[in-house]
């Protein structure tokens, strides 16, 4: 069981938890045989390869268009529960879970991770972070005294707290253990890399920073001991590395500089963040680019854990345009894993309105994403540019600000309108011209969109979509632009007063969300 950090809570799933044990074979140490899918086979970007979960089940509707990836810890301890001891069917057993999620053409991310209790570093250690200092000084016992200080405004350290730990799977393995760590990162590469399970990618530990309550050490130490070594087998062993969740109690700075300190760049096929905001991939696209790194993958293989019911509605759009506009070439470029896929339905209960599922039944989260894969189902998903809209939007990469982002699949047009309370009223229309009667008809505000490219005739049916999925046929209500040669599309702003969108959209902490869908006729 993960522990609560300070920056964010996590939530594990007891539906999911698995239970394995067994030895294995020195035959199991040669290297599988890697399938992945050829770039030239490449349908091109799709919103279900670009969304995945932490925690889930390949069960239920979300796999048929919101989810094609879930990410689970593989945990060292599972695997090797003591020195010179391997747990060969809990391995198995994994890879059962590996084919469970290619029956529903979706893939598993494993996280190899966390510290096996007899390989770790028992001796005296201090490290520093910041304005914070650990010392962890082993005890007679076999236990530890853990002293905090921080800094005072002189600069000096003054002790803050001081208690008494057992130790936990988070610390630091020992520097002699290094190659135990190295044989359970070879064996599960090994096995879960040749078929039938083919997996690719390999997250290396979780969350690794001496603030986020997963790693309890210098991260020097771990670049050293864990990340390197593993990432140096996975990649000989034809897989590829994601790092290992660069977490936001940590700056994007700090994280570059890391890698820039120990020659990592070329370690990592995914730079991994967890719980940044969009600017995050801005940020590292650059630092990766200005590296000599041109076409490195960002995922955020955690996202959310928020009860804000306008988060995917508001957030996902946004990445997701973002993404297609940023040379998304290849299968697997850009990924969001949401943080997680169930919590009980209690209001007491941990992860409460903050995962896909509430008990049995989705949560306003596991309903948005529906809504949103089903709008975007199909291949060839891309950016629509021609798009105009009064009062005037575009995209923004900042989630606090109204946008508008557009996209083309199949033969549907799908816009995403984000609008932002913009007085104490919570108007939610963003207009930086007068309101007259086409922004505003007697207190309900609308917007206006112009698509200069489109013609009655190619249009079958033009609907506005809330975030429940609620629709309202707005086909009769479109008007051809003066030379003819477009259409202007009037639509509502408010929700349905009988859709659930209307309260979920009044509780969003940013922006309130819908969409505007256009069927084209066959062939147009």
């Amino acid at each position: 069981m993960r522990v609560i950090p300070v920056h964010r809570l996590l939530i594990v799933s007891s539906a999911c938890m698995w239970v394995l044990a067994g030895t294995g074979s020195a035959g199991e140490i040669s290297p599988g045989t890697q399938t992945t899918q050829p770039a030239s086979t490449w349908s091109g970007p799709s919103f279900r390869e670009f969304s995945g979960v932490c925690q889930g089940q390949p069960k239920g509707p979300l796999w048929e268009h919101a989810l094609s990836w879930d990410r689970w810890d593989l945990p060292w301890a599972s695997c090797a529960p003591e020195q010179g001891k391997w747990d060969h069917p809990y391995l198995v057993n994994w890879g059962s879970r590996v084919r469970a999620y290619r029956d529903r053409n979706a893939r598993l991310l494993p996280t190899l991770d966390y510290n096996a209790k007899w390989a770790w570093d028992r001796g005296e250690r201090t490290y520093t972070h910041g304005d914070t200092r650990w010392q962890v000084r082993p005890r007679e016992d076999g236990e530890f005294d853990v002293t905090v200080f921080k800094r005072d405004a002189k600069g000096d350290w003054r002790q803050a707290s001081e208690s008494t730990s057992k130790g936990r799977d988070k610390w630091p393995l020992a520097a002699e253990h290094v190659k135990d760590w190295e044989m359970y990162v070879r064996r599960v590469v090994v096995f879960l890399g040749r078929p039938p399970y083919n997996v690719e990618y390999f997250q290396i530990w979780n969350e690794a920073h001496p603030l986020s309550g997963f790693w309890d050490g210098d991260m020097d130490t771990y670049m050293e001991r864990l990340h390197l070594p593993a990432a140096k087998i996975i990649r000989e062993l034809g897989g590829k590395v994601v790092y290992g969740g660069w977490p936001c109690c940590g700056t994007l700075r700090e994280f570059v500089s890391l890698l820039d300190k120990h020659k990592a760049w070329d370690s990592i096929d995914v730079l991994s963040v967890h719980y940044f905001p969009l600017s995050s991939w801005q940020y590292l696209y650059d630092a990766a680019k200005e590296r000599g790194h041109h076409d490195k993958a960002i995922w955020q293989t955690e996202i959310a854990f928020t009860d804000d019911p306008g988060f995917v509605g508001n957030s996902y759009p946004r990445f997701l345009h973002w993404a297609l506009t940023h040379d998304w070439n290849r299968p697997d470029k850009y990924k969001l894993f949401f943080f997680a896929y169930g919590s009980p339905d209690d209001p007491k209960a941990y992860g409460y309105q903050r995962t896909y599922y509430s008990g049995k039944e989705l949560s306003h989260h596991g309903v948005s994403i529906q809504t949103l894969g089903d709008l975007l189902a199909g291949q060839k998903l891309r950016v629509y540019g021609p798009v105009t809209s009064s009062p005037p939007l575009k995209p923004e990469s900042d989630e606090r600000l109204s946008s508008l982002e557009a996209f083309s699949v199949e033969n549907r047009i799908v816009v995403a309108v984000h609008l932002a309370a913009n007085n104490t009223a919570s108007i939610s229309t963003d207009c930086n011209e007068s309101l007259d009667s086409t922004h505003l008809h007697h207190g309900e505000p609308e917007i206006t969109l112009t698509l200069p490219r489109i013609t009655a005739a190619q249009v079958a049916k033009i609907e506005r979509c809330d975030i429940t999925g609620q629709r309202l046929d707005l086909t009769e209500a479109a008007q051809p632009v003066a030379n003819g040669q477009g259409l202007k599309v009037p639509v509502p702003i408010r929700d349905n007063a009988n859709s659930r969108a209307r309260e979920w959209n009044k509780k969003a902490s940013t922006a309130r969300t819908f969409y505007i869908v256009l069927h084209l006729r066959a062939n147009d």
